[in-house]
């Protein structure tokens, strides 16, 4: 996961990537919650988000995302059905968030990478506006933020329960 930030972050500057991150798991899946995916333009990519034809669905939407002229972030399923069709024996689904990158973003994804590579614990929120347009806001342990959600009293609510939930997901 912590590849796949860095280069969010280095990409974001740049306004051309795509990053995947699983929002939604639901009974067995090959992706955990922490798993990130950075797609480029070229179709190369950095970290993953469970392989086989889960990866490969979510990297269709991704490079499609960078091609179109959509504003927004899309998501993507992977339901109990198309796994079993697609030979998967995990049996569960998988709703991705399909961001697209830019500039705003490459702070937040620079926290990030900086409370993994330190060792610290973190929470990283994501909130959706009209339009899919996904808002992220990263706190580390001490109540240092990065980014917004973009509704002052959604910032202070996670503010209010970092350490909670640090501590659930630990």
């Amino acid at each position: 996961m912590e590849d796949a930030l860095r280069a969010a972050s280095d990409a974001a500057d740049a306004d051309r990537a795509v990053l995947i991150t699983p929002i939604e798991i639901k009974g067995s899946a090959p992706v955990g919650h922490l798993s990130r995916m950075l797609v480029r333009p070229d179709g190369t990519s950095v970290g993953t988000v469970g392989g086989g034809s889960l990866e490969g669905q979510a990297r269709e939407a991704a490079l499609s995302l960078l091609t179109s002229d959509s504003k927004g972030d899309a998501t993507v399923t992977l339901t109990e059905e198309q796994a079993l069709t697609d030979g998967l024996v995990c049996g569960g689904s998988v709703t991705f968030l399909i961001e697209r990158l830019d500039r705003e973003q490459s702070e937040v994804f620079k926290s990030a990478v900086d409370i993994l590579g330190s060792h610290d614990s973190g929470v990283e929120a994501i909130r959706f506006e009209e339009g899919n347009e996904a808002k992220r806001l990263i706190v580390d342990s001490s109540g240092k933020t990065t980014g917004t959600l973009g509704i002052e009293a959604l910032d202070r609510q996670i503010l209010v329960n970092v350490e909670e939930l640090i501590e659930r997901d630990a």
